[in-house]
């Protein structure tokens, strides 16, 4: 942990070996973009620890709009599994100065984090970033599902970036 360092050599904006892509086209390439995918400014909802990221989730009103959940820094404790299910969804959390996350999904070592309901029509884009995923747990009442105990994902399409798990 602390400071990241890259064998390739560091260029561009991005840095690093990762090249300046923008994706949309609005001039700001996609590692500085919180919407890489949207040329137009996205909504931005602030969840703070203590909040309920799920009701937020449930709160998005057009869920064909690229929406932002940022996290505050702290522990949000997830009492039941996030159900990400439709729409276009950056969840992403708060970091420090070396980007170290500081945003924590904590299962509390009874639940599974995120668990996605539904089928496969309504085919989520969700993307997690600068998080930090700990004490995820997943059972079954038969007691052999124990797959997946931060993130089960059946269907979807789902990008994982600077996130850490941890048990």
């Amino acid at each position: 942990t602390g400071v990241q360092t890259c064998a390739l050599p560091i260029s561009g904006v991005c840095g690093c070996g990762l090249s300046d892509v923008d994706s949309d086209g609005d001039g700001t390439p996609d590692c500085m973009d919180p919407c890489p995918l949207t040329p137009y400014e996205c909504p931005v909802v602030i969840v703070n620890a203590g909040d309920s990221i799920q009701d937020a989730i449930d709160d998005l009103a057009d869920s064909s709009i690229l929406t932002v959940l940022q996290l505050g820094p702290g522990v949000h404790q997830i009492t039941e599994p996030l159900d990400i299910n439709h729409g276009r969804l950056t969840l992403r959390g708060t970091t420090d100065h070396l980007g170290e996350p500081l945003s924590i999904l904590d299962g509390g070592g009874v639940n599974r984090i995120i668990a996605p309901f539904g089928d496969s029509s309504s085919d989520p884009f969700v993307v997690m970033e600068d998080l930090t995923f700990q004490n995820g747990y997943a059972s079954s009442p038969e007691g052999d599902c124990t797959q997946g105990g931060a993130v089960y994902i059946e269907y979807g399409r789902w990008t994982f970036r600077s996130c850490r798990f941890l048990s």
